[in-house]
């Protein structure tokens, strides 16, 4: 049994949905709102992560709900997926959400209301955290709660999450808002909505029970998983349907996608036109960083000298590491060689057990270098700012740049790296990700590089003995994994 589950009818605890966009800090926001009081687990029948967490209130507990990071109600994903039938109340275990709390960053709140717009026409409670104060601050960004309040037609609580700064009031907003609930009334599109309900209404009589939500989802977003599930569940004949309601809907120079984007960032634009105001300030060295490592030649540049670090790395750091496990082991057989009788007894423990595992401990100062150094890259922000990079070159290799990370990932372990596959919302992009990815060249392959540069490969300095040949030959052992997968992505006819 799943151990999230729980009867509502027996715990009377409502349920509220943390939704938001990814790095906006949402799951700070949700640990700091129920600390230790959570479990995590996977839905039902599919293998997203969820967590479940305890909020304790004025006036009694409510269940916490942690849902995956998403843009838009636009489902690409199976993480995003599941976020709207968690919304939609298809979780089983879970229900319809008795309130939905909005996660926004504040020094980017443009993008973020994109997402919030859409939430706010589904007809559910809502509260708006906007998280990351500091961080507009520090950019010269003020915001109108008031003004934003008034057009959201919901509360909406600044904080730093970080800092627990805003967490008290976001408590007891979310108290309020359970015990008086009110649902914000939006319609960007009523020509979609009414023609969504019209067409749930036609399939009633048909026998065929659809949200409308669904069919307004399925009509805006054409090829989306919304209209797969669909026409899987209610075969051609609703694709059909749609179709045609679409046709009629259609502007003539835009789609309905287009147009409803269109609607939403105009809806954006007013509301922050008077809620949102910035003040020129002089750049800081965050900034200048940044634009430094997103230089389209500066910053690639830099990433190829990363690059060079790390696999530099991995020989000259590391010597001094192997040289005293190598001598280690050996002193330690000899030692033990030279307590004991010659024998089968001796050559088990000598040969064995002290040479066999001393011979696999000994390449573990590469790996561990290996991966402090992706640790370090993911820590920093330097892999969002890596992809960006290389999203051109990525496509040039029929993928996108959100490979890029699962891909990197690949150098430490192909098995994190698949997994890592599930953010990428093409479908075709995230099996031709995972095609790839066992091409890289993994942690488990670098001892037998290791070994055969050491044997093969002379320990020569370059540059004035600012580069390695054995540093150099590994790079190039790593190059040519990353070659293989070009050469199989631009040569093959099969179509991923």
């Amino acid at each position: 049994m799943d151990p999230l589950s729980s009867n509502r009818a027996e715990l009377k605890r409502p349920t509220i949905a943390v939704v938001g966009n990814p790095n906006v800090g949402k799951s700070t926001v949700f640990n700091a709102l129920t600390g230790l009081r959570q479990k995590v687990a996977n839905y039902p029948g599919v293998t997203v992560e969820r967590r479940l967490g305890i909020l304790s209130l004025d006036h009694g507990e409510a269940h916490l709900v942690d849902l995956p990071g998403m843009y838009s109600l636009s489902a690409q994903s199976p993480d995003e997926m599941v976020a709207l039938d968690v919304l939609l109340g298809r979780i089983p275990d879970l229900g319809t959400p008795d309130a939905v709390l909005i996660v926004a960053d504040a020094s980017n709140l443009r993008r973020n209301l994109f997402l919030a717009s859409q939430i706010l026409e589904l007809g559910l409670p809502v509260l708006v955290a906007l998280n990351m104060m500091d961080v507009a601050r520090s950019r010269g960004i003020a915001l109108s709660v008031k003004h934003l309040e008034h057009e959201l037609q919901c509360a909406v609580i600044p904080v730093v999450a970080s800092r627990s700064e805003g967490i008290g009031a976001l408590r007891s907003a979310l108290d309020r808002t359970l015990r008086h609930p009110r649902a914000p009334r939006l319609a960007l599109m009523p020509a979609v909505k009414e023609a969504a309900g019209t067409l749930a209404d036609g399939f009633r009589q048909l026998g065929r029970a659809i949200v409308p939500h669904d069919i307004e989802r399925a009509l805006i977003d054409e090829g989306g998983l919304v209209l797969e599930r669909l026409r899987a569940a209610a075969g051609a004949e609703v694709a059909e349907r749609l179709s045609e309601a679409r046709a009629v809907l259609g502007f003539a120079t835009e789609s309905l996608a287009a147009a409803d984007a269109r609607c939403r960032y105009e809806w954006i634009n007013r509301i922050l036109a008077q809620a949102e105001t910035r003040s020129d300030r002089l750049r800081g060295w965050s900034d200048r960083v940044d634009r430094l490592v997103s230089h389209p030649l500066l910053g690639t540049a830099l990433f190829l000298g990363v690059m060079a670090l790390v696999f530099q790395a991995v020989f000259s750091w590391a010597t001094p590491m192997v040289d005293g496990i190598d001598a280690l082991t050996r002193h330690l057989g000899e030692f033990v060689s030279r307590q004991l009788p010659e024998g089968a007894l001796a050559s088990l423990i000598v040969d064995g057990m002290i040479a066999g595992v001393g011979s696999v401990v000994v390449f573990l100062p590469q790996i561990l270098i290996l991966s402090v150094f992706i640790i370090l890259l993911e820590d920093t922000g330097y892999m969002a700012r890596a992809a960006f990079l290389m999203d051109r070159l990525m496509r040039f290799c029929g993928l996108s740049g959100q490979s890029f990370i699962p891909m990197l990932s690949s150098f430490a372990c192909a098995v994190p790296g698949i997994m890592a596959t599930r953010v990428i919302a093409d479908p075709r992009d995230r099996l031709a990700t995972i095609l790839a990815a066992p091409f890289m060249t993994c942690s488990a392959r670098l001892p037998v590089y290791t070994l055969l540069i050491s044997a093969f490969v002379p320990d020569k300095s370059l540059a004035y003995g600012l580069l390695s040949l054995q540093g150099l030959v590994l790079l190039g052992l790593y190059l040519i994994g990353i070659l293989g997968v070009w050469v199989l992505r631009c040569s093959s006819s099969a179509r991923f």
